[in-house]
C-alpha cells in the first residue's frame, strides 16, 4: 500500500471521530447542519476513494460507479464551504441563495451523462498527469474554487472581526485553509505530479482546524453570532475603542444615525474623526472626555445630551460610557447612544399639558378671587348712583339744608374709598397673579420670605379649597426676616402641586384637611410639610413616585408633576423632596431647604 491510500485511511477515520463527536456535542443549527454536511461530503468522497483502490487491487480494474460516488462529493463540497462562511459571517440564507446550487446541480447533470458526451471525465487516474478532463469540468472547478475562496474569506473575516488578524483561531483557520489552496492550484495548472488522494486529505486537514477553532476556541459559538446580528438591528448605536482611544467597532446603526454628519471609519483615534460640519466637533471632544474620565476612574459614566448641528441634526442622547475591565485593567471602553429624541419630545408635551393644568387651576383661583371683589364694587357703584340722584334732587328743595348736603356727599366719598379700597386689592390679586405667571429659568437669583409664600397661595389655592371643599390649615414656625435664595414662582409650582395632590388625596370627599407647616431645624434647615389625610400613596407606587410618567390618577395625572418637583427643588434650591405615607392613613411631602441656601435680613 502506497502513502496516499494509508492516509485516505486516516483522513476518513478522522471524519468518523469528528462526525460522531459533533452529533454527541452539539444541537441543530444552521451553522451545525452545514458543517455536518461539509463532513458528510468529505467521508463519501473519501469512502469512494477507498472502495475504488479496493476494487482496483482485487480485481485488476476501476469502476467507474465509484468515481460517480466521490465526484458528487466534489461537486457539492464547495458550496456547502460556502454556505457555512455566509452562514458564520451572520447572513440569512433566502431562496436567492438556493440559486447558488444551480451551477452543482447543472455539473451533477454532466457527471451523470458523462458517459455519453465525455464533457466531465475523459480519463480518470489516480494522478493528475494521466487523468484526463473535459471542457466543462474546468468550469465546474472555476466555480467550485470561487465558492471555497470565498466561503474561507467569510470564514477569515469574521473571526478577524471578533478576535484580531493575529489571533489563535484566525491562524488556525488559515493554516486549515493553505492546504486546500496549494493542493487544488497544483492540481489545475499541473506545476508537478500529484496524487488525487491529496485534495480529500487537505479538506480534511481544514475541517478538523475548523473543528479545533470551534471546540477549543468558540469559533462557531453562536452567541457571537447572535450579537452580531443583534447589535445591527438594535436602534440603540453603540461604539468600541480600545485604551488609545482607536476605534475597534461599532454598528449600522451608528452610521445609520451619524453618516450625514461624521465620516467615521474603524482603526482611527476618536479624536480623529472628521466632522462634515464644524459644529459637531465639540461633540467629539465631550465624548472623548468622558472616555478618558472612564479610563482614568475605572466607571460608567452617564450623560443626557442635545446635539443638534445647523438644519441637518437634532436629536436628544442618553449616552452611557463604560469602561471594559478584566482583572483590574482597562481594556477599552464602550460608548452607548440611545436616542430619546422621541421621548423628550413626549415629556415636553407633558409639562404643557401640566402647565396648562396649572393655568387652569390658577385662573379658576383667579375667577373666584376677583368675582366678590367685582359684585362688591357693583354694589358701591349702585349705591353712588343712589346718592347722586337724592343729591341731585335735593338741590331745589328748601327743606334740605347744608348739613344733609354734607351727609350725602359724606355717603357718596364712603362709596369711593370703598371701591378704592377693593381695586387696590384687586390689583395685589392681578400683581400676584402676574408675578407667578411670568416665565422663569431655574437658576434665578431672586429672594423670597415665607410670607409672601403664603400669602400667594392664599390667592392660588383659594378657589381649589373651597371647590373640594377642603380646609388649609397654615402654621409658620419661622422669623419673617428669613429669607429663601430661589425664584418664588418655581417654589410656588412645586408647593401648588404638593397641596393639590393633597386635596385629590381625599377623592372628592367633603371637610378634607390639608396642613402646610414651615419650621426651622437645629441645623438651620427649612423645613417645608405639606399633609394630608387621605387615602394615602400604594407601596408599589412610593419607591417609583418621583420617576417620569408615574401617577395614581389614572388618565387624569400626567406623571410628571412631582418628576419636575423633585428636579426644581434639588437643581435651584440645592434641596430635597422627600415624602411618607401610609395606605388609609395619608401622606406628607416635605421640602428640605438647607441653611446655605436661606439669609437673615
Amino acid at each position: 500500500m502506497d502513502i496516499w491510500f494509508i492516509s485516505i485511511h486516516i483522513s476518513t477515520l478522522m471524519i468518523v471521530l469528528l462526525l460522531v463527536d459533533i452529533l454527541k456535542k452539539y444541537k441543530k443549527n444552521n451553522v451545525h447542519l452545514i458543517f455536518l454536511l461539509m463532513i458528510l461530503c468529505l467521508f463519501v468522497w473519501s469512502i469512494g476513494r477507498i472502495l475504488e483502490k479496493y476494487f482496483l487491487i482485487y480485481t485488476g480494474r476501476m469502476i467507474e460507479g465509484f468515481s460517480y460516488i466521490y465526484f458528487t462529493s466534489i461537486i457539492f463540497l464547495p458550496v456547502c464551504v460556502l454556505f457555512a462562511g455566509l452562514i458564520i459571517e451572520g447572513k440569512k440564507i433566502s431562496y436567492k441563495h438556493m440559486l447558488l446550487i444551480v451551477p452543482q446541480v447543472v455539473s451533477m447533470v454532466f457527471l451523470l451523462t458523462n458517459h455519453f458526451h465525455r464533457l466531465f471525465i475523459v480519463v480518470n487516474t489516480e494522478y493528475n498527469s494521466t487523468s484526463i478532463y473535459g471542457f466543462y469540468f474546468y468550469i465546474h472547478s472555476l466555480i467550485s474554487y470561487i465558492y471555497i475562496i470565498l466561503g474561507i474569506y467569510f470564514m477569515v473575516r469574521f473571526s478577524i472581526k471578533n478576535s484580531s488578524l493575529f489571533s489563535i483561531k484566525t491562524m488556525i483557520i488559515l493554516i486549515g485553509m493553505l492546504p486546500v489552496l496549494l493542493v487544488n492550484i497544483i492540481g489545475t495548472l499541473n506545476i508537478f505530479d500529484m496524487h488525487f488522494n491529496s485534495t480529500p486529505v487537505a479538506f480534511v486537514i481544514l475541517t478538523t482546524c475548523f473543528y479545533i477553532a470551534n471546540v477549543k476556541f468558540e469559533f462557531f459559538n453562536l452567541v457571537p453570532l447572535a450579537m452580531g446580528n443583534i447589535v445591527n438591528e438594535i436602534s440603540d448605536c453603540f461604539v468600541v475603542v480600545d485604551t488609545e482611544n482607536v476605534i475597534i467597532d461599532f454598528n449600522e446603526p451608528l452610521k445609520k444615525v451619524f453618516g450625514n454628519v461624521i465620516d467615521i471609519k474603524r482603526n482611527i483615534i476618536i479624536s480623529d474623526i472628521k466632522p462634515k460640519y464644524k459644529g459637531f466637533y465639540t461633540h467629539i471632544q465631550m465624548i472623548a472626555e468622558l472616555i478618558k474620565r472612564s479610563h482614568d476612574e475605572k466607571k460608567t459614566f452617564f450623560v443626557d445630551k442635545h446635539i443638534e448641528v445647523e438644519n441637518v441634526f437634532n436629536r436628544y442622547f442618553s449616552i452611557e460610557v463604560t469602561p471594559v475591565i478584566k482583572k483590574e485593567t482597562v481594556k477599552g471602553t464602550i460608548v452607548l447612544f440611545k436616542d430619546i429624541t422621541e421621548l423628550k419630545n413626549t415629556q415636553s408635551q407633558l409639562v404643557a399639558k401640566e402647565k396648562l393644568a396649572s393655568l387652569g387651576q390658577l385662573t379658576g383661583g383667579i375667577a373666584h378671587s376677583l368675582k366678590t371683589p367685582i359684585a362688591s364694587i357693583g354694589d358701591s357703584v349702585e349705591l353712588l348712583d343712589r346718592y347722586i340722584n337724592e343729591y341731585d334732587e335735593s338741590i331745589d328743595e328748601a327743606a334740605v339744608t347744608n348739613e344733609d348736603h354734607h351727609e350725602i356727599a359724606k355717603d357718596m366719598k364712603g362709596c369711593v374709598k370703598e371701591i378704592q379700597f377693593i381695586i387696590n386689592y384687586m390689583s395685589e390679586i392681578i400683581s400676584t397673579v402676574k408675578n407667578y405667571s411670568t416665565d422663569a429659568q431655574i437658576g434665578g437669583s431672586d429672594r423670597f420670605s415665607i410670607k409672601e409664600l403664603k400669602d400667594t397661595l392664599l390667592v392660588l389655592l383659594n378657589h381649589e379649597l373651597k371647590r373640594h371643599n377642603c380646609k388649609l390649615n397654615i402654621s409658620l414656625n419661622i422669623e419673617d426676616r428669613i429669607l429663601i435664595n430661589g425664584d418664588i414662582r418655581n417654589m410656588l409650582q412645586v408647593i401648588n402641586v404638593l397641596i393639590s395632590n393633597a386635596i385629590e388625596s381625599y377623592s372628592n370627599k367633603a371637610n378634607g384637611v390639608v396642613e402646610f407647616m414651615v419650621n426651622l431645624d437645629s441645623q438651620d434647615n427649612i423645613i417645608i410639610s405639606v399633609k394630608d389625610f387621605g387615602k394615602g400613596i400604594p407601596l408599589d407606587i412610593q419607591n417609583k413616585l418621583f420617576n417620569k410618567m408615574c401617577t395614581t390618577k389614572g388618565i387624569k395625572g400626567t406623571g410628571i408633576g412631582l418628576y419636575i418637583s423633585k428636579n426644581i427643588i434639588e437643581g435651584e434650591f440645592n434641596g430635597k423632596l422627600t415624602f411618607e405615607s401610609e395606605e388609609g392613613i395619608g401622606s406628607t411631602f416635605y421640602i428640605i431647604i438647607p441653611g446655605k441656601n436661606i439669609e437673615r435680613i
